[in-house]
């Protein structure tokens, strides 16, 4: 992957809150919107650029698709490792807040 095209899908806020969160987990659209209070379709049109850069990839498992980091991209495990230990303001640690208290929420796996 062209580093620039990484870096340009990585510079929104929403975007990085969701590659956070991935970094944690899987996620199915509907636990995103649970833990960033975001709408469902600002999600969805995220998390279709990250997959468009090939940042995020998808699983599908019954009804439902969970999306996980594509960590065969050779420059990522060291990037988010940098990425996790940075994003410490209010946002980001919320977002990790409701990641945790959504562990037994909407979707079954």
């Amino acid at each position: 992957m062209n580093l620039v095209e990484l870096f340009k899908s990585l510079g929104d806020e929403t975007r990085l809150r969701i590659v956070t969160l991935l970094h944690q987990q899987q996620l199915c659209v509907c636990e995103m919107v649970e833990i960033t209070g975001l709408s469902q379709p600002k999600i969805s049109r995220h998390i279709a650029r990250l997959r468009t850069s090939d940042i995020v990839v998808a699983n599908r498992n019954e009804q439902y698709v969970y999306y996980s980091l594509n960590r065969d991209l050779p420059e990522f495990p060291e990037l988010l490792d940098w990425i996790a230990r940075h994003t410490t303001d209010a946002v980001f640690n919320a977002d990790q807040d409701n990641l945790r208290m959504i562990e037994s929420f909407v979707c079954t796996r």
